[in-house]
């Protein structure tokens, strides 16, 4: 939906000049590597990845930069990390140029909006790792009864979303890893 709602826009044009654009779509992929792809797991993921060829990838638990840049290297892609610091980041990454618009704070969660410029036209993503859905001391029981509530990371998502449109400006598009497993409370609200 979100794409075609773009595609329309690139093709409406502005101005008085008629001009026709011939737009392929744009692909877009999510894919949470689960902690780095450790176990050997990094190699067949890339291997999809670089099969698919999206126009533009969102990776949460991103491998280490030297394996990333494998990928990167690959694909002819630059990336934006969330905090390149911290182990197995959160990232985007494109062909198209991409810019840091800025970090978002989200309940529970890893947030950044990138801006990627396809065609002259930006596209602003916002991306999110949100956090595990159990407590790092109870890790058996919190998984079968302690599920993470998750309203308030997706209240925020819509503050974000309403400021941006105060603002004149929009999300285009909102990809990640909400943990968003069945027993997360919050989603089945949420409108």
């Amino acid at each position: 939906f979100v794409l075609m709602i773009w595609g329309t826009i690139l093709m409406m044009g502005w101005g008085g000049a008629k001009t026709q654009l011939n737009l392929n779509p744009v692909s877009v992929l999510h894919w949470n590597v689960y902690w780095g792809g450790k176990r050997g797991h990094w190699y067949s993921i890339r291997q999809t990845i670089e099969q698919r060829k999206p126009d533009i990838a969102i990776i949460s638990e991103t491998p280490t930069k030297k394996r990333l840049n494998h990928l990167l290297h690959n694909l002819g892609w630059t990336t934006i990390m969330f905090e390149e610091t911290r182990s197995n980041p959160l990232a985007v990454c494109s062909l198209w140029p991409l810019q840091f618009e800025r970090y978002v704070k989200i309940t529970d969660a890893d947030a950044m909006t990138v801006i990627v410029t396809i065609h002259g036209y930006p596209l602003r993503v916002l991306a999110i790792d949100g956090e595990r859905n159990m407590s790092k001391k109870l890790v058996i029981l919190s998984k079968a009864a302690l599920p993470r509530w998750r309203m308030p990371m997706l209240t925020d998502v819509v503050k974000i979303l309403e400021t941006y449109h105060a603002q004149g400006q929009t999300i285009d598009l909102i990809a990640g890893d909400f943990n968003a497993i069945s027993r997360s409370i919050g989603f089945d609200r949420f409108t």
